[in-house]
């Protein structure tokens, strides 16, 4: 699964170098809410290039324990909350779009009902976090997770597309 989607982020980021279009700034509220998907996009080239060449402009690439992620170089923010982590090919096991944001869950939940016009209903508990999710199409499922527990202003919100296998 790892390497599936390292290869997923070598190819967004191999993109970068193959378009001389002027980058265009990634509408991150469409894309982790589902309302856009590079999924959707993998055949058109340009805009592929498009997002890559955003990515680079305006993200700087780090790697952790779990992965690669993307640390913006300026203050961005999703949902009027900031961007902390950007994942442009996951979403925690699953193929898609996500960024980490530094804000609580409940603020990330009422900004993805808001953005995408539906409540999420399916909301749990388990293992020490706390999800919501909302199927809104085929390969189209809104996802946030946080952590259940302690005082961590940290959420992940993103678009899964399908789960890693």
């Amino acid at each position: 699964m790892k390497s599936a989607l390292n290869a997923c982020l070598l190819f967004l980021l191999g993109l970068a170098f193959s378009s001389a279009h002027a980058a265009d700034t990634l509408d991150l509220d469409r894309l982790a809410t589902c309302q856009e998907s590079w999924q959707a996009w993998k055949t058109d080239q340009a805009r592929m290039s498009a997002m890559s060449q955003s990515l680079n402009a305006d993200y700087a690439r780090k790697e952790a324990d779990d992965g690669p992620y993307f640390a913006p170089k300026g203050a961005k923010t999703l949902l009027g909350m900031p961007v902390l982590q950007l994942y442009p090919a996951s979403v925690g096991m699953g193929v898609g779009f996500s960024v980490v944001v530094g804000g609580s869950f409940e603020a990330a939940k009422s900004g993805v009902e808001k953005a995408v016009g539906k409540p999420l209903k399916q909301c749990e508990s388990s293992d020490g976090m706390k999800s919501c999710e909302l199927e809104l199409g085929p390969q189209k499922t809104v996802v946030i997770l946080a952590a259940d527990k302690g005082t961590t202003k940290r959420t992940l919100v993103g678009c899964m597309y399908y789960y890693a296998k």
